[in-house]
């Protein structure tokens, strides 16, 4: 996932279609992705896109 998809597109208000595998995820519930703004903000602070792309790709 790139930093872009985790912190702008999506956000605790977005709503999955219920065909959407992801909605049956925690990590996609509107109280996760609250909870991970925070740690999207941090790292973005210094972190250039590419490396948060790199990152979340790798150890998530």
């Amino acid at each position: 996932m790139q930093k872009r998809k985790l912190g702008s597109t999506r956000c605790e208000n977005t709503k999955l279609d219920s065909t959407d595998f992801r909605s049956m995820l925690p990590r996609f519930t509107p109280e996760a992705m609250k909870a991970n703004q925070a740690l999207v903000d941090l790292l973005g602070s210094f972190l250039t896109p590419g490396r948060m792309n790199n990152l979340l790709k790798h150890h998530i």
